[in-house]
């Protein structure tokens, strides 16, 4: 736990007309921004921190209640106030595969293969054999898939494809090949478009397992389906997310004036560039 006593004199003035909660908070930000306080490390207590700040609780609560909607901060109950682990950013629309995703955001990827099994395409689900666009007696791989970043587990993924197009996939190390890098350099074939949805949903107690949450906790269940150069689908991916350690982003416009909308568990904020 993080001591107060020792941190810097705070910079909080009551007379500058600037609301002493938005003071601490922008305090408490410079400090998890600064490494100072580092992710996972709990803050000192209400009583260590309202003497440090010079503030009422309720003026401090407001502040990391702010903080904690942000997904700086995270309460665990009757244990107490953390500072959370960084968020794994994901841009929506983009075809880049998630280890290329996570090496542009700076995040060491990993992946644990869990599951890899054979299935006509009518054992999957009507809407699997449709988003592939293969009849229902067709072959289909099904891999579940484990993805990390920076050692913490962040999605379990289901992922289909077809095994008579793409021949020897099923042979496939997943867990130390790129399935993107592996379509485009083995099989000539370029993700150029995704169809892609998201929905707020519980985990399943397995899911919470995987990825060390609490079991039907909140979690954004994103379905993909990437198609290549010709419009052809390649593959169709269910996968689940942490809702309280991911963030999904849309950006729009000429990279000047931009539109972002960023989609946060559990809530859906949109803001103009």
């Amino acid at each position: 736990m993080a001591n107060a006593s020792r941190w810097a004199e705070p910079n909080i003035n009551p007379d500058s007309g600037y609301a002493l909660y938005r003071q601490v908070k922008q305090d408490l930000v410079l400090r998890i921004e600064g490494g100072e306080l580092a992710p996972g490390e709990a803050l000192p207590s209400e009583r260590e921190l309202c003497e440090h700040y010079g503030v009422s609780r309720p003026t401090l609560r407001q502040a990391t209640q702010d903080l904690v909607r942000e997904g700086l901060l995270v309460v665990r109950r009757g244990v107490g106030t953390f500072v959370a682990e960084p968020r794994v950013r994901q841009q929506l629309g983009s075809v880049l595969g998630f280890t290329d995703k996570m090496t542009r955001e700076g995040r060491r990827a990993a992946t644990r293969v869990l599951e890899r099994s054979l299935h006509r395409a009518s054992e999957l689900g009507a809407s699997v054999g449709a988003e592939l666009q293969v009849p229902p007696d067709a072959a289909v791989l099904r891999v579940v898939r484990l993805r990390l970043a920076d050692d913490i587990p962040v999605m379990v993924e289901t992922m289909h494809i077809s095994p008579l197009r793409f021949q020897g996939i099923e042979d496939l190390d997943l867990e130390k090949t790129s399935l993107y890098r592996a379509l485009r350099e083995r099989f000539g074939v370029e993700i150029t478009q995704l169809r892609e949805t998201l929905e707020p949903v519980l985990l399943s107690p397995a899911d919470a397992k995987l990825l060390r949450a609490r079991s039907r906790s909140p979690s954004i269940q994103a379905t993909i389906t990437s198609f290549d150069q010709a419009g052809r689908a390649v593959e169709h991916t269910i996968s689940r997310v942490r809702g309280d350690s991911s963030q999904y982003y849309i950006e729009v416009g000429d990279g000047k004036s931009a539109s972002r909308v960023q989609l946060r568990q559990p809530q859906l904020e949109v803001s103009l560039d």
